[in-house]
């Protein structure tokens, strides 16, 4: 059988001191092929032990860095096969504490966040980004994994934005939410209702709706009266419902 020619060629190669190494180790694996797999450098000069570990794809491309404190891993990053972020990890006490992914372009795509103030940690919060960067979805968690509250968001092509709908979740089986709509980046119009799991929907007054011209169509009143517009004036009134 041959001798296997290593190689030393791939990319990113990590550098590190020579001569004097006491306090440094580096720590290399292959791939049958021979191509590097993962270099491990360790540091205990200062007293803490620094770990600084990289793997490679077969193409000698890398694909994540994880940094280890005292054995205990602090943040890791992953790439896409272009060298650009795929995510980043941040660790509190060995724990996952927050999580970003990233579009090849460089926008946030999701973060997480884990509350590691109980045992266990638990998903606190969620964000979900559109490629342009802007937000699409805010969600809140509770301990059991249950959502707490939410948004959602939508936007004009011009970025600003059209549409955010909030929902309240309580533990009494009733939803809460809130849409609000944008004309222009100016908050035309507030819709509040409280959904039922029986399927009923009420108002919870002042229930407005209005027209793509940003004049005012009608809204509901908080003792349930509707009242309607034509072009901004007064078209009708008196029309009691408080449940539609």
């Amino acid at each position: 059988m041959g001798q296997v020619e290593l190689d030393y060629t791939y990319e990113n190669f990590i550098p590190h001191s020579c001569g004097n190494n006491q306090g440094s180790e580096l720590i290399t694996e292959y791939y049958e092929s021979g191509k590097i797999f993962k270099t491990i450098q360790i540091n205990t000069l200062t007293g803490t032990k620094y770990k600084y570990e990289y793997l490679f794809n077969e193409n000698g491309i890398k694909t994540s860095y994880t940094l280890y404190m005292n054995d205990v891993p602090t943040n890791k990053t992953t790439y896409y096969p272009s060298g650009k972020n795929e995510s980043t990890t941040q660790y509190q006490n060995g724990k996952i504490y927050y999580v970003t992914k990233y579009y090849e372009n460089g926008k946030e795509k999701e973060s997480y966040n884990y509350n590691n103030d109980v045992y266990p940690s638990y998903l606190s919060y969620k964000r979900t980004y559109y490629e342009n960067g802007k937000e699409e979805w805010f969600i809140r968690y509770n301990p059991d994994g249950t959502e707490s509250y939410k948004e959602y968001h939508t936007y004009y092509e011009n970025g600003n934005e059209k549409t955010k709908k909030e929902f309240r979740i309580s533990v009494y089986d009733t939803k809460y939410s809130e849409l609000n709509i944008f004309y222009n980046n100016n908050l035309s119009s507030n819709i509040k209702v409280e959904a039922y799991y029986n399927g009923w929907f009420e108002t919870l007054g002042d229930t407005k709706f209005f027209y793509e011209s940003g004049y005012l169509k009608y809204y509901f009143d908080d003792d349930g009266y509707l009242y309607t517009y034509e072009d901004g004036k007064t078209k009708s009134t008196s029309t009691n419902s408080s449940v539609y």
